[in-house]
């Protein structure tokens, strides 16, 4: 049963309206974070799925220990719980998006001989090294500050996506190589035919 003596004692209004602002942002961000790595992955945000969930049973307890157990330095410890399941749920998932296309790129780089014997427009080995090493940095800062300060750790971590979806996008895709050296060895195939028939006659 709610206790209504002490309901709105000035610690308890501070604790509601801390409440508040972690419903407001972190978490507006964490569910927003955790849509966005599944679309950008293309797989379930378990991670972010579990500590959104986990994030609201401690809003659970933390409501029980304010209201009905009357206890506030409990209520100020479920708080703290809880907006840490939701720093990971944000920080996870940034960092997730980041190495799933780091992962991407490792599996569509191919020899720059492929490239050149294919015709197709890839980015220099020089600008490939060069986004690569600047997303690598931001991912690093991101886990530097991931502790310390969640929107600096988010906002590093959105820069790498940022980098490495650029660079993943103007890789081309193995099929592309793949379609272009048939064609070209088909062409090939098709002037020797042509030459030997030529001097055949």
């Amino acid at each position: 049963m709610v206790k209504s003596d002490n309901i709105i004692s000035p610690k308890k209004e501070e604790i509601i309206k801390s409440i508040l602002e972690v419903l407001k942002e972190p978490y507006q961000y964490a569910r927003d974070m955790h849509i966005h790595n599944e679309i950008a992955t293309f797989k379930r945000d378990w991670v972010g799925m579990y500590n959104l969930r986990d994030a609201f049973d401690q809003l659970r307890k933390l409501l029980i220990h304010l209201f009905e157990d009357d206890d506030n330095s409990k209520a100020n410890r479920e708080l703290a719980e809880m907006e840490a399941h939701l720093y990971r749920a944000i920080l996870e998932g940034a960092q997730n998006v980041t190495e799933v296309y780091l992962d991407r790129i490792d599996k569509k780089l191919k020899p720059r001989i492929l490239y050149r014997l294919s015709f197709v427009d890839a980015p220099s080995e020089t600008e490939i090294t060069t986004a690569i090493s600047s997303a690598k940095e931001k991912i690093e800062h991101g886990r530097n500050y991931k502790p310390k300060n969640w929107k600096e750790a988010a906002k590093s971590f959105k820069e790498a996506e940022d980098i490495l979806k650029s660079l993943e996008q103007r890789l081309p895709s193995s099929n592309e190589i793949r379609y272009r050296l048939v064609i070209l060895g088909c062409t090939i195939i098709a002037l020797l035919i042509g030459t030997g028939i030529g001097h055949f006659f």
